[in-house]
């Protein structure tokens, strides 16, 4: 999966270093998540340095997908083991905020979460943060964006 050239422009524009150097411990951690190496997510979380992602405006900063050892970042299994999240849904943000942002496999879009409503997450209920991993780094690293999510008016 390419990267769009407005994406690399938007994660070069960020402080610090944004490449990874050495991918194999997100690569193999996709891999156990199941991700599709053709997703855009998984062309995102193995490409860059997630921890210089800061947002321009969002609450929620994104936590990488694996530790160092290539196990998945706790929050993704604290999710679906204690707040009965389907594993559809991996975290991209560490939830410590009791809320974050989830990647959808199933339809690859992002989704906004609180645990005020899990309930209705679980029942189906979910507020599209982008239609593809793309479509919301674009909102989630741009300028000039409006609200969205639990944060939309």
């Amino acid at each position: 999966m390419m990267i769009p050239a407005d994406i690399r422009a938007l994660c070069e524009a960020r402080p610090g270093h944004i490449y990874q150097a050495d991918n194999s411990a997100a690569t193999s951690c996709l891999a156990t998540l199941g991700i599709d190496p053709a997703t855009e997510f998984h062309a995102f979380f193995s490409t860059f340095v997630i921890a210089n992602m800061y947002p321009t405006h969002s609450r929620d900063t994104l936590a990488p997908v694996a530790d160092s050892a290539g196990d998945p970042q706790p929050g993704i299994a604290f999710a679906w083991e204690v707040w009965g999240i389907p594993d559809r849904f991996v975290a991209m943000t560490s939830l410590e905020g009791e809320g974050g942002y989830f990647y959808d496999k199933a339809t690859g879009n992002i989704v906004d979460f609180e645990l005020a409503h899990r309930a209705d997450f679980v029942a189906g209920d979910r507020r599209i943060l982008g239609e593809t991993v793309f479509d919301f780094l674009r909102w989630y690293l741009g300028d000039d964006a409006e609200p969205r999510g639990y944060a939309a008016p």
